[in-house]
C-alpha cells in the first residue's frame, strides 16, 4: 500500500460502522475534509488490500434500487492493527498551502491578483469554520450516545480553532496588503 495512512482511515472509519466505498468517501469529505484526504484511487486499492491480509471482509447487499453494493466489515484482526497503529507516536504534522507558496513570491504577481487570492484563502476558511459550527453543535447533544462522539468533537474544535485562525490571519493580511500598496486599490 503507497499510503499507509489510508489504511488507517478506512480502518478507523469501519471500527464504527460498516461501510461501502461510497459511504467512506463521503465521511472522509464532511468529517475530515479540514485535516485529511483521500480518493476514490486511494480508497478501493486500499479496500481490496484490506480484504486481501484479512483485515476487513466484504458483503455484497442490494440497496432500496436493486443494485448491489460492497459493504465492508473490520475484522478482530483489523481492529487489532489500528489499536496498534493508534499506539505508536503520530508523525510531525505536514502543512502544504499552494497558495502560501503563490504568496511568498507575491512580488511577482499583479497586487491584486495577491488580493484575490487572499480572499479566496479567507472565504474556503469561513466556509470551514461554519461547518464545524454545525459539526460541533450536532454533536454536543449526542456525546453521551457514544465515546467516538467525544472523540469528533475533540478533531472538530481544532479545525474550528484553525479555520478561525486563518480568517483572522487573511483579514490581517488584506490589511496589511492594502496599507503596503499605499491604498491604490479599494474592494
Amino acid at each position: 500500500m503507497k499510503d499507509n495512512n489510508a489504511k488507517y482511515v478506512l480502518l478507523g472509519l469501519l471500527s464504527h460502522n460498516p461501510m461501502t466505498g461510497y459511504d467512506i468517501k463521503k465521511s472522509v469529505a464532511t468529517r475530515m475534509s479540514y485535516f485529511w484526504d483521500l480518493s476514490y484511487g486511494q480508497i478501493y486499492p486500499t479496500l481490496k488490500d484490506l480484504e486481501k491480509n484479512k483485515l476487513i471482509t466484504k458483503k455484497v447487499e442490494q440497496n432500496e434500487k436493486g443494485q448491489n453494493r460492497k459493504v465492508y466489515t473490520i475484522t478482530d484482526a483489523g481492529t487489532k492493527e489500528l489499536q496498534e497503529w493508534l499506539a505508536k507516536p503520530a508523525r510531525k504534522e505536514v502543512h502544504k498551502y499552494e497558495f502560501l507558496l503563490k504568496l511568498i513570491f507575491g512580488d511577482q504577481a499583479d497586487f491584486e491578483l495577491n488580493l484575490k487570492h487572499i480572499e479566496e484563502f479567507k472565504a474556503r476558511n469561513q466556509r470551514i469554520l461554519q461547518t464545524m459550527k454545525l459539526f460541533e453543535e450536532n454533536v454536543k447533544p449526542i456525546l453521551n450516545q457514544s465515546e467516538a462522539h467525544f472523540y469528533v468533537l475533540l478533531t472538530v474544535l481544532l479545525g474550528k480553532s484553525i479555520s478561525k485562525a486563518s480568517v483572522e490571519w487573511a483579514e490581517d493580511a488584506l490589511k496589511l496588503l492594502r496599507e503596503h500598496s499605499g491604498g491604490e486599490v479599494k474592494t
